[in-house]
């Protein structure tokens, strides 16, 4: 898979709220999802439907 291809892929969101994989890792407090995410060039600071990232996720769950 090309670079590119792979942060399109993980950026993509994958719900009909607009939500991405990282912010279901973020929410669920899965620390080696988000660190893989991360070193895969997944967006932080995309925002789903209701204008929320994957901080606004973690913090949600109590798992900031």
């Amino acid at each position: 898979m090309a670079g590119d291809e792979r942060v399109s892929t993980v950026n993509k969101a994958d719900d009909k709220a607009g939500r991405t994989a990282l912010m279901f890792a973020s929410y669920y407090g899965n620390v080696d999802s988000v660190e893989f995410l991360a070193a895969s060039d997944a967006i932080a600071q995309i925002v789903d439907k209701k204008g929320r990232t994957c901080l606004h996720y973690a913090a949600m769950n109590d798992s900031a």
